[in-house]
Parts: structure tokens; sequence; C-alpha cells
């Protein structure tokens, strides 16, 4: 063979490792591309299935959110449970309940979703306005209620909006 021959077939050779190089460095980073977009894809998606259905921001999991069964084991003395369904109230009442904790005697507030299904046993028709125990909770399953407690005892049982609102003013 000719040494020209050789040159052109190294050469040849070369630009077929050169193409074959390039294809596969292309279609690497196609897939990384791929890859990354469809990991923000997906975060995104979850993230949109995670948020509440009203869009409410706050987190349900915190320590301001009770059940029945640990009404009276709260560590303070005095304080209220806003007993209300989160899908539908939370967000009006969380704010009415935001400006009353920036009062200087404000107790401080529990919530129950009524719709959770560990108090399903307390939710009824009407209330009981006069329960001193917790065998004898009974809250009416629709609208909002506010239980007010002292000294691990029921207080006041109130499920009139309007006197809730007022119970849940702002005072300085």
């Amino acid at each position: 063979m000719s040494k020209n021959k050789i040159k052109k077939m190294v050469k040849k050779e070369k630009e077929e490792t050169d193409v074959g190089l390039r294809s596969i460095t292309i279609v690497v980073a196609i897939l990384i591309i791929v890859c990354i977009g469809m990991y923000y894809l997906t975060e995104n998606i979850l993230a949109k299935d995670n948020k509440p259905k009203d869009s409410v921001s706050e987190d349900k999991s915190d320590y301001d959110w009770i059940i029945f069964g640990n009404l009276f084991t709260r560590p303070y003395d005095e304080y209220y449970a806003l007993v209300l369904d989160y899908n539908k109230d939370y967000s009006t009442f969380n704010s009415l309940v935001s400006n009353y904790n920036l009062g200087a005697n404000s107790l401080k507030v529990f919530y129950i979703d009524s719709q959770d299904y560990l108090n399903d046993k307390y939710m009824k028709p009407e209330t009981n306005l006069n329960a001193k125990t917790l065998e004898e909770i009974e809250i009416k399953d629709t609208g909002v209620t506010l239980i007010h407690i002292k000294n691990s005892k029921i207080v006041k049982i109130e499920d009139e909006d309007p006197q809730i609102r007022k119970l849940l003013q702002y005072q300085k």
C-alpha cells in the first residue's frame, strides 16, 4: 500500500471515530436534558398535587391541630379549641385567630378538623352546649364551634358564628 492510501484510511477512520464520538456525545446530552426536564416536570406535578384543595398555605400537621381525644391534654391552663371543616372554614378563621393572637391577653387557640375521621364520633346533628366531659361532647357537624377549656375542664361551648367572632376579636 502506498503512503497516501494509508494516510487516507487513517484520516477516514479518524473522521468516522470523530463522527461516532460526536453522535454519542449528542445522544448523551439529549438524554441528560430529557432526564432533567422529567425531574422538574415531576416535581411540579407532585407539588401541585400536595397542595390543599383551597390553596391554603398553612400546614395542618403542626401542633395547633388536635383531635378530640387530646382536647384536655394541652400544656396550657386555659385555651380555646376551634372545631371547623379544614377545607371550608380554615382560611377565614385562621386570619381571625391570627389577629386575635396579636392581643396581649389572648388565649392559645387549637384547631380541630370536623372532617377528620378520628373526630367522627363527636360530630352530631346538634351541639351539646352543656357538655362538661369528653364523653358528653357532641358537636354540630356543620358550621364552626368554639370550646373554652380552663384547668382541663370545659368552661363554655359556643356554636353561634357571630358570638365566636366576638370572642376571637383582637383585644389590646
